[in-house]
């Protein structure tokens, strides 16, 4: 059990390191919730990934596959 936690950990290490490492500027986020939405949405648009988009606005990736998953986008 705590090896398989282990793993898990060092996994996501290696996806918040890869994301950093694809030289993602971070980007000013908005207020509100509508508004951080339509920069999720943008950013899905330019086929960032959500890696990338987490990165740039400083969120968890499962935040950002959340919002997109609530708002319909095509993954």
């Amino acid at each position: 059990e705590i090896h398989a936690a282990m793993l898990t950990n060092q996994r996501r290490g290696k996806r918040i390191k890869k994301a950093a490492a694809a030289s993602v500027s971070p980007v000013a986020r908005a207020t509100t919730s509508e508004g951080i939405n339509k920069q999720i949405r943008g950013m899905r648009r330019a086929n960032m990934t959500y890696d990338a988009i987490a990165a740039s606005l400083g969120m968890t990736k499962s935040n950002v596959w959340y919002r997109c998953r609530k708002m319909h986008l095509p993954r």
